[in-house]
């Protein structure tokens, strides 16, 4: 229990003197002597002790003691008749004080070997596994600590559902790995981090920026004379070149307002019509003709005006159709997947066009009105 609460060497040493303190006293109080205990351990012969005081009178009635009546004269005169028993009791003194002086104690020797030991090593190692608490000699607990309640209180069952219940109606971080992942590059190369609304608006900004680079229609990326792309008709999807793009947001006069050409458009609402040379899937070249369905009884190339919106997607730069001779194109793998996958859903094309048709009709003719 010491070398637990006091790990420096000054306390293990007061520790060892206490400790041999105790040892003395509980023996002298059991009425044994330390020293002949020992001897006796050891199978030794026990030192001489003082004799009784009787032995040195040779009056035998001095031992039951001095009568009343007599008196200081009376001693005087029985000491004046052996003048040798003081000196007598004063060698046997000596004799034993001799005896006594030249005897070693073993306690001291134990107790001389216990200060040469050196304890620090238990100490340091007894300081790196101890807590806070015992490092300062702290003792904070008499008793093993009181299992933990598993039971929650009436006020904390409160606030656990208060919390839950706010939890199910905050909205989920829509960016949290974006975050983590930008905290991850700002650590790395030590450049100073930004707060979390910083983070946000670079994320916000990488999707809308995504968006408007895959966009087939935007500022970047317009609608010019000579561009390709899928386009809806009577006869069905075709590919589509365009030749010449007509707005009537070029002059004034309202809705009925005069028709311009434009030479490239950034929206494909903001173009009105467009003149346009359709090209037909040929199944058994597996291109597509200029020649149509519809022109082939007079062999000539298909022309045709559309609606803007009849545009449904243009090729980007890396995915334009190659141009062969006699009049045919030759798309890429990705864009003819493309192709395949809006054919697919014709019919519901042709619906969505009606509908967009006739909400057209119904608009105009609130403007006229």
């Amino acid at each position: 229990m010491e070398l637990a609460t006091f790990p420096s060497s000054t306390g293990i040493e007061h520790a060892a003197e206490r400790a041999a303190d105790e040892a003395g006293s509980l023996m002298q109080l059991l009425g044994l002597n330390p020293l002949q205990l020992h001897q006796l351990m050891k199978g030794a012969v026990p030192l001489p002790t003082l004799l009784p005081l009787a032995e040195f009178y040779r009056d035998k009635e001095f031992e039951l003691g001095l009568d009343e009546g007599d008196s200081d004269s009376d001693s005087e005169d029985e000491f004046d008749e052996d003048p040798n028993m003081l000196n007598q009791v004063l060698e046997a003194a000596e004799i034993c004080s001799f005896n006594m002086s030249s005897f070693e104690d073993p306690s001291e020797e134990e107790a001389e070997e216990l200060y040469t030991k050196d304890f620090r090593n238990i100490a340091m190692q007894r300081s790196v596994a101890m807590l806070p608490p015992a490092t300062l000699g702290v003792c904070t607990h008499l008793e093993p600590t009181p299992i933990a309640q598993s039971e929650y209180t009436l006020h904390q069952q409160v606030v656990h559902r208060l919390h839950k219940v706010l939890r199910e109606y905050q909205d989920t971080p829509q960016f949290p790995s974006k975050v983590k992942s930008c905290r991850i590059q700002w650590e790395s190369s030590g450049s100073q981090p930004k707060n979390e609304n910083s983070v946000n608006a670079v994320a916000a900004a990488s999707a809308a920026t995504k968006k408007v680079v895959e966009a087939g229609v935007s500022v970047i990326h317009p609608l010019k004379v000579g561009s390709y792309g899928v386009v809806f008709t009577q006869w069905g999807l075709m590919l589509g070149h365009g030749h010449q793009w007509h707005s009537n947001s070029t002059k004034g006069g309202g809705t009925h307002r005069k028709h311009g050409s434009v030479v490239e458009v950034s929206n494909i609402s903001a173009a009105s019509y467009i003149a346009i040379q359709l090209f037909e899937w040929h199944t058994i070249t597996a291109q597509f003709g200029a020649i149509s369905e519809a022109t082939a009884l007079l062999g000539t190339q298909h022309f045709a005006l559309l609606p803007a919106h009849a545009f449904l997607y243009t090729f980007s730069a890396l995915d334009l159709p190659l141009v062969i001779g006699d009049g045919k194109l030759h798309l890429s793998d990705h864009s003819l997947s493309l192709y395949q996958q809006l054919k697919a859903g014709l019919p519901h094309f042709k619906q969505a066009m009606k509908l967009f048709t006739k909400r057209r009709t119904v608009e105009d003719d609130l403007d006229t009105e």
